[in-house]
C-alpha cells in the first residue's frame, strides 16, 4: 500500500498510509432495460446454430437418439452481440476430487475428477454460477468441465434454456454420427418453442392471468403477452408406415394452434390444402400440411428473434400495421411474412 510522508510541528516525519481507493460502483441498469437485455439473451438461437448429439444408438448402429445443444462459441457470440465485447466476464474456481472408487469389470478402481465453478457476471444485471465436472484421466477433462460449467451459468440467465424442452429425436445416422434428415429436428424445435407464450417476445416473462390476444398488465405497464398452456404434451403421435394419418395431424393441432395462434393456423392450413395436387394420397397430403405448418412456426420464431433486437415501440407499430394485437393474433401467412420483413428492415436500419 502506498504511504504519504508529513512533518509534525516538532519537525519529525510522520508516515500516514494512503486510504485504499474506493471500489468502482456497479453500473445501475433500469428495470425495463434489464428486462430488455434478458429478453435478447433468451431469444431462441437460429436453427443452424443448434447441434444434435447422439446419446443412444440402436443395436445395428444405424439409428440414434439425438439431443439438442449449442456450442460454447454460440453462447459467447450471443453475449457479445447483446452486451458488447468486453462488457461481461466469467471467472473460474477449480477443485480436484480424488480417490473415487468405481467398480469396473468387478474390480475396484480409484479415479479422480476435475470440478470447475464458472461465475458469469453481466454488469448491471447480475451474477450466476454453474458447475462442471469430468474424470481427470480424460484427455479433454478441463475443456469439457469448462464448457459444462459455462453453459450452466448461462442457463441461469435463460440463455439456451429452451433447448431443455426440445424433444429428443430418433433419426438415421450418417458415417459422421450426424442425422441424415433435418426435418424431424425442425419439428422438435418448433414444438419446444410452442410452449413459450405465443404473444410474448422471446425471453419475456408472461403476465399472470392474461388471455390469448389480450393486453396483459405487468407492474402497471402494458405488454403484449399471453399465458402459456400448462402441462401441454408436445410429443407427436405415432405415424403410420406410409406417413402421418389424419389422427396424427389432429393430435398436433393444439400444439400448432398454441405456437401460431388460431387465425394464422387456420389460414396456413387452408393455403396448404389448396396447394395439394389432386389425387394426392391422404398420408402425403397430411405430410405436406404438417411441413407447411412447421415452416410457419420457424417463420414466426424468426420474427420473434427480430423483435428482440428492436425497440418494443417498433414491434407494437409493426404489429398494429398488419392488424395483429399480438404475435398470437397474426391474421394470415401474408401478414406474418410482412411482419418479419418489416422487423428485419427495422433491425438493419437500427444497426
Amino acid at each position: 500500500m502506498a504511504t504519504s510522508l508529513l512533518v509534525d510541528p516538532r519537525g519529525n516525519l510522520v508516515t500516514i498510509p494512503d486510504q485504499p481507493a474506493a471500489p468502482a460502483p456497479s453500473p445501475i441498469v433500469a428495470l425495463d432495460e434489464k428486462k430488455r437485455i434478458i429478453a435478447r439473451l433468451c431469444a431462441p438461437f437460429a436453427f443452424d446454430d443448434v447441434r444434435w448429439r447422439v446419446i443412444e444408438r440402436t443395436r445395428d448402429k444405424k439409428r440414434g437418439l439425438f439431443a439438442a445443444y449449442v456450442k460454447t462459441s454460440v453462447i459467447i457470440d450471443r453475449l457479445n452481440s447483446v452486451l458488447g465485447e468486453g462488457c461481461w466476464s466469467r471467472t473460474y474456481q477449480q477443485q480436484t476430487i480424488e480417490n473415487i472408487t468405481l467398480i469396473i469389470k468387478e474390480k475396484p478402481v480409484l479415479k479422480g475428477k476435475i470440478a470447475l465453478i464458472c461465475e458469469l457476471d453481466i454488469p448491471g444485471v447480475g451474477k450466476n454460477a454453474g458447475t462442471g465436472e469430468m474424470w481427470s484421466d480424460d484427455a479433454n477433462a478441463v475443456t469439457s468441465a469448462d464448457s459444462q460449467a459455462f453453459k450452466r451459468a448461462a442457463e441461469c440467465f435463460g440463455i439456451g434454456l429452451y433447448l431443455k424442452r426440445v424433444e429428443k429425436v430418433w433419426a438415421s445416422i450418417d458415417q459422421y454420427s450426424q442425422p441424415t434428415d433435418a426435418r424431424e429436428f425442425r419439428r422438435a424445435t418448433a414444438a419446444s418453442l410452442s410452449v413459450t407464450p405465443p404473444g410474448s417476445r422471446p425471453g419475456q416473462a408472461p403476465s399472470v392471468g392474461s388471455q390469448s390476444g389480450d393486453k396483459g398488465q405487468t407492474n402497471g405497464s402494458t405488454s403484449r403477452s399471453q399465458s402459456p398452456a400448462q402441462g401441454r404434451n408436445t410429443r407427436s403421435a405415432p405415424q403410420s408406415a406410409n406417413g402421418p394419418s389424419m389422427d396424427d395431424l389432429l393430435a398436433k393441432k393444439a400444439v400448432y394452434i398454441q405456437a401460431l395462434g388460431e387465425p394464422l393456423y387456420n389460414d396456413a392450413v387452408a393455403k396448404a390444402r389448396r396447394a395439394i395436387a389432386p389425387n394426392t394420397a391422404a398420408a402425403e397430403a397430411n405430410q405436406q400440411i404438417m411441413r407447411s405448418l412447421d415452416d410457419k412456426c420457424m417463420l414466426l420464431t424468426q420474427s420473434r428473434q427480430l423483435a428482440a433486437d428492436v425497440s418494443p415501440q417498433t414491434v407494437d407499430q409493426v404489429l398494429d400495421t398488419y392488424k395483429a394485437q399480438t404475435f398470437a393474433t397474426v391474421p394470415s401467412v401474408e401478414a406474418l411474412s410482412n411482419i418479419r420483413l418489416a422487423l428485419e428492415t427495422a433491425r438493419n436500419s437500427q444497426a
